[in-house]
């Protein structure tokens, strides 16, 4: 797979998917700057995704305001996870 440099600093994408129990949509907006600031939101308890997220996205970009962002819609109220003692 070859990879192309991006020529626009502005830009938008959204992707969506999910499983029976939650939906979820990352968004990426990316607007003209002179350095590259990164900006995440994302639901409490996934900011372990951060540092790899910021990692990926200085390989490929060098300038700009980029906001990411994860939401999450939990699609079944009865659903609950259960963790098992060992």
């Amino acid at each position: 797979m070859t990879s192309s440099a991006i020529a626009s600093m502005t830009g938008f994408a959204r992707v969506q998917g999910g499983n029976d129990i939650y939906s979820w949509v990352w968004e990426v907006k990316s607007v003209n700057g002179r350095g590259l600031e990164i900006r995440f939101r994302g639901p409490q308890g996934f900011d372990s995704l951060e540092p790899d997220l910021r990692r990926r996205l200085k390989e490929r970009l060098h300038r700009g305001n980029v906001n990411v962002s994860l939401s999450l819609r939990k699609l079944s109220p009865q659903a609950q996870f259960r963790v098992d003692e060992v």
